[in-house]
């Protein structure tokens, strides 16, 4: 966390805390997503967990208004996950049939859907980050 937050200063500070996450999970699809699965579930009990130490009220002004954009980021940085699961699962059996140059000329619209939903995630995870430091903390404000 910045030493004197701005919005701007919290919003990219949440941004890159955010990002960092969904690739990480991303990037669990190189090992056929199973620690990708436990990282979203993981974020679902820490969510869990965050319910059980604020009032509803609280709950639901404090998560929802950027959750709206930072839950399906994460959603779809698993389904990015299962799309590199499935490229690789495609590759290594294009290997051991030994049509591995074959499958690599095949697998371009699975790089195009891993690519535009990393852009989406990013675009949702902005936005995400400036409501986060921006609106919630006013949000939170008006009912603790």
């Amino acid at each position: 966390m910045p030493e004197n937050p701005t919005v701007y200063n919290e919003a990219i500070f949440l941004f890159q805390n955010n990002i960092r996450a969904n690739i990480i999970i991303m990037i669990g699809g190189l090992l056929f997503s199973i620690f990708s699965v436990l990282g979203i579930i993981m974020n679902g009990l820490i969510i869990g967990f965050t319910y059980t130490l604020v009032t509803p009220i609280q709950f639901i002004v404090g998560i929802l208004p950027h959750g709206i954009f930072e839950l399906p980021a994460t959603i779809l940085s698993l389904v990015g996950a299962f799309i590199i699961t499935k490229l690789e699962i495609n590759l290594l059996n294009a290997l051991f049939k030994k049509r591995l140059k074959e499958e690599i000329n095949k697998s371009d619209k699975l790089v195009k859907d891993i690519v535009l939903t990393f852009i989406i995630i990013l675009v949702l995870l902005i936005i995400a980050a400036i409501i986060e430091a921006g609106v919630t903390p006013v949000l939170l404000s008006m009912v603790s």
